[in-house]
């Protein structure tokens, strides 16, 4: 399979191509610009893409059969990066006639009833106080996507991530996860690329956690 990966050069990203060359599928790595860019083996394609400039995504995209999004943000700060270049992923596959895209997001932007009452307060302080920006436009990503009616995405909530080596073992359900807590980057590309041909997982909002 052709993929896509944005975010490519951020550490998740840089795991999720890794991953998918040793996979056997062609990847093209997207970055905002070739500086942090990460060395990938050779047989990955490198472009460089600016999320919010729908004519570079399209041309990133051109060729591919989906897309994985690992994008990140500035948290602290007013971003539009999740929202809008999910919106422009959206579009560019539309002009090629494909709809797969997989998209991260936040395992604590909907704290579910099994989660501990001062344990929720704590966490909504935090994320108040440090990521409500970036926390918000995820939530304006889940919605949009939520709302298309012609795209398999799939949005992959994830909880505190490490560098740690992979298990190779982890869960995966609807929200609620019971009990979430961290997982290796290796282990969160190993399952999106698990997922990228499994239509039991389209326009579904999903969990992973150990």
């Amino acid at each position: 399979m052709r993929l896509a990966v944005f975010g490519a050069a951020g550490r998740t990203g840089h795991e999720v191509v890794r991953l998918a060359v040793e996979a056997g599928h062609e990847v093209t790595a997207v970055a905002r610009s070739r500086t942090t860019a990460g060395s990938w083996p050779a047989a990955v394609t490198t472009v460089e893409a600016d999320v919010h400039d729908l004519a570079a995504v399209k041309g990133a995209i051109a060729g591919a059969d989906a897309v994985v999004s690992a994008l990140g943000g500035k948290p602290r700060q007013p971003t539009t990066v999740y929202s809008a270049g999910a919106a422009h992923m959206a579009e560019a596959l539309r002009a090629t006639g494909r709809t797969r895209m997989i998209c991260l997001s936040a395992g604590a932007l909907d704290l579910g009833p099994h989660v501990p009452f001062g344990q929720r307060v704590v966490t909504r302080a935090i994320v108040a106080a440090f990521f409500r920006h970036g926390y918000a436009d995820m939530a304006r990503m889940e919605a949009d996507l939520e709302a298309t009616r012609d795209l398999d995405w799939t949005v992959v909530r994830v909880p505190g991530l490490t560098d740690k080596p992979a298990t190779g073992r982890f869960r995966a359900a609807e929200p609620p996860l019971q009990r979430p807590s961290t997982i290796a980057r290796a282990d969160l590309a190993a399952y999106l690329l698990s997922i990228v041909e499994d239509p039991a997982t389209h326009r579904r909002v999903l969990e992973v956690s150990y």
